[in-house]
């Protein structure tokens, strides 16, 4: 892997990671008490949204650790790492 490969991956790798947080904070945020009357007012929404988010979030960090070659994962990026490495 060349560099410039390498920084195209790093920030592709580096996006998947900031969405995964993203994901992860706003669901986290969604769940604070002073959004309960908004929560009592339309609950099927809230609960699509929450759950939607959520499960984006594990789906995000699956991503990251796929261990697939045409996939740009933790693991490609090691595998870069490791070559660099021993050369």
């Amino acid at each position: 892997m060349e560099e410039p490969e390498y920084k195209k991956n790093h920030r592709i790798l580096s996006n998947k990671f900031t969405q995964a947080h993203l994901y992860f904070y706003t669901w986290k945020g969604l769940q604070n008490k002073e959004f309960k009357k908004y929560w009592e007012r339309s609950s099927y929404f809230w609960n699509a949204i929450l759950s939607a988010l959520f499960k984006s979030f594990i789906q995000s960090i699956a991503n990251l650790y796929d261990k697939k070659d045409d996939v740009i994962s933790i693991y490609r990026l090691q595998k870069f790492i490791q070559i660099e490495r021993i050369l």
